[in-house]
């Protein structure tokens, strides 16, 4: 992943009149799950998991200083991939947010959105292509 230059970064904090720039280098998906399978090469921050345990190796050698959010690709990947485990990412938002840090949710269903919310994502990313349960 490129790296934002401090320049660019520290304008977009201090002058309203330009975009907000935000950074992630902590992405977490489930195994072989997106966006693992369509990169080639670079996967540095990308985190697969396949249960609470992988999260917890993952949490003790990671610092949430230098990074604006958490990114976690709950749906899987199109086509395939492990979904992220719902505890799993429970764990990962709980985490991030006693380090201060946000959470973004990549989401494909209704279902997936519905239990983001519930789990405290800070945000939602993309729409669900399907109705959102009720409970």
């Amino acid at each position: 992943m490129p790296e934002l230059s401090p320049k660019l970064r520290d304008a977009s904090k201090a002058d309203p009149a330009v975009a907000s720039l935000f950074t992630s280098e902590v992405v977490f998906t489930g195994i072989d799950g997106w966006p693992v399978t369509g990169l080639v090469g670079h996967r540095s921050g990308i985190m697969e998991v396949a249960s609470t345990d992988d999260v917890d190796r993952y949490l003790r050698g990671l610092s949430l200083d230098d990074v604006d959010y958490v990114k976690c690709m709950f749906d899987g990947k199109p086509g395939g991939g492990q979904r992220l485990p719902k505890a799993a990412l429970e764990m990962i938002i709980a985490a991030a947010h006693e380090a201060g840090t946000k959470v973004l949710v990549h989401i494909a269903t209704g279902t997936d959105m519905r239990e983001a919310v519930l789990a405290g994502a800070d945000c939602i990313e993309h729409s669900p292509s399907r109705a959102i349960p009720a409970t």
